[in-house]
């Protein structure tokens, strides 16, 4: 990505972008001046120079150019004939943003081999009690490192790893089928099922059965 040197009146400098949910960290790496929203669909900024028709737009991947292209229908033609396209073109214009189409793998392409190991260990063991006190002792470090460390590596602290990886396993089951939600915080390490959703929506923006719904096999 190399728009500030090919189009430096594009520059997206303390501005407002969106990207792919699986490019973000690299895009925060690359261009840390960027206001990036990773969880949007798309967004749109205003342009430095006057020619510019006043905003500058972002779609964060494939699916979303249908979201841009009603954003910008919407925009110029109004909302009534956004909605009729998204009817007639079989467009879910109420998709809400990216945060249920993340997936905790891709946190791993980095190069800290002892956050690598506490982080196949939460992998392995998400359905037991975890403790960051016990994951540091067994790293041989501090609880203040293994925050430090994880922050810098995976941009979560080992709390936030362990409540993803949990919510990224009931993902799984509740696309695979039919199954309660009694049982599925059960089968991901929650003894509190109001905690266990609360969890699970703020990190989807969807109930488990709102999730399950729309992405369930059986769904289909």
């Amino acid at each position: 990505m190399s728009y500030n040197v090919a189009y430096p009146e594009l520059g997206l400098d303390n501005k407002v972008a969106t990207t792919h949910w699986g490019y973000a960290s690299k895009f925060k790496a690359d261009f840390p001046l960027v206001d990036l929203q990773e969880n949007q669909f798309v967004t749109q900024s205003k342009g430095q120079s006057a020619d510019q028709s006043g905003n500058i737009f972002c779609a964060a991947g494939g699916s979303a150019f249908y979201d841009l292209a009603l954003l910008l229908i919407e925009r110029y033609c109004g909302r009534e004939v956004s909605t009729q396209v998204a009817k007639t073109q079989i467009i879910d214009s109420k998709r809400g943003n990216q945060n249920s189409y993340t997936n905790v793998t891709l946190h791993k392409p980095h190069s800290d081999q002892l956050v690598k190991q506490v982080q196949e260990f939460i992998e392995q063991n998400f359905q037991q009690p975890l403790q960051i006190s016990s994951l540091a002792a067994m790293a041989n470090i501090t609880p203040r490192t293994l925050n430090r460390r994880f922050q810098s590596a995976v941009t979560m602290r080992p709390i936030e790893y362990i409540q993803a990886v949990r919510i990224e396993q009931a993902k799984r089951l509740l696309e695979l089928g039919d199954v309660t939600i009694k049982s599925l915080a059960d089968q991901v390490g929650y003894d509190d099922i109001s905690s266990f959703t609360r969890l699970f929506k703020r990190a989807t923006e969807l109930t488990p059965k709102e999730y399950q719904e729309k992405f369930s096999r059986l769904a289909i």
